[in-house]
C-alpha cells in the first residue's frame, strides 16, 4: 500500500523486468501480467506500480462441465481473455479424461490470472487474486473437430462470478 516499486535506486524495490514483477508481485498475478503486456510493447517507458491491499474476500470462479464421452480424436480450446490452450482428446475419452487434460494444460500457463481443478466432468477454473475484479474476467471452450461427441457448458465468453469484496486503497 505505501511502497512505490519503479525502475530507478529511488525505488524501495526495483521493478525493472519481468524477475522483479513475478518477485514482488507473484506469477499471474494482476501486477505481473500488466507488466507483461506493457513491456511486450513498450521497453522504454519507466514503469511505477503501488500494490494495495488485497481483498480478504472470495475469489471469481468458472464451472466448465463436459459431456459426452468422446466419439473421435479432437480438441477441447479454452479462452481467458485473448490467450487460449488446447488439451488433447482422444476417442473413448470420458468427460473426467478431458477434464484431467484441460486441467494439466490450464495450469502450466503460470503467467494466467487462474488456476482449475476437476472433479469428475466438471473444470472449476479460480481467479488467482481474491475480490470482486475476478468477476471480469472472461472465460470459454470451444471444442475443435469433427464428430468429436464431446460438449463444453461454455462456448461464448462468459464472466466469472462470485468475487467479493473490494482491494483497500487507503493506504496508497
Amino acid at each position: 500500500n505505501t511502497v512505490v516499486y519503479g525502475p530507478n535506486a529511488n525505488s524501495a524495490l526495483p521493478l525493472s523486468s519481468m524477475a522483479d514483477a513475478i518477485a514482488r508481485f507473484g506469477q499471474g498475478s494482476e501486477l505481473h501480467r500488466m507488466f507483461k503486456r506493457v513491456t511486450k510493447v513498450n521497453t522504454v517507458t519507466p514503469i511505477y506500480a503501488v500494490a494495495i491491499t488485497e481483498s480478504v474476500g472470495a475469489a471469481a470462479t468458472q464451472a466448465l462441465t463436459f459431456a459426452t464421452t468422446a466419439t473421435a480424436n479432437g480438441t477441447a480450446r479454452y479462452y481467458v481473455g485473448d490467450e487460449f490452450v488446447d488439451a488433447p482428446i482422444t476417442s473413448g475419452d470420458t468427460v473426467t479424461t478431458i477434464a484431467l487434460a484441460m486441467q494439466a494444460a490450464i495450469n502450466s500457463k503460470l503467467d494466467w490470472a487462474v488456476t482449475s481443478s476437476p472433479v469428475a466432468g466438471v473444470l472449476t477454473l479460480t481467479a488467482k487474486n481474491l475480490g470482486l475484479r475476478g468477476n471480469w474476467l472472461r472465460g470459454y471452450c470451444v471444442i475443435l473437430g469433427t464428430g468429436v461427441g464431446t460438449t463444453s457448458s461454455i462456448t461464448a465468453p462468459a464472466f466469472f462470478t462470485g468475487g467479493s469484496t473490494a482491494d483497500s486503497s487507503i493506504s496508497a
